[in-house]
């Protein structure tokens, strides 16, 4: 199992990324 803490970095980076990218379309 994962260890919450994990998770939570994982889905940051991901989700930071994730809205860079939108960004980056955007302009």
């Amino acid at each position: 199992m994962l260890s919450q803490r994990h998770v939570i970095v994982h889905v940051v980076v991901h989700g930071g990324k994730t809205t860079l990218g939108v960004y980056f379309r955007r302009f």
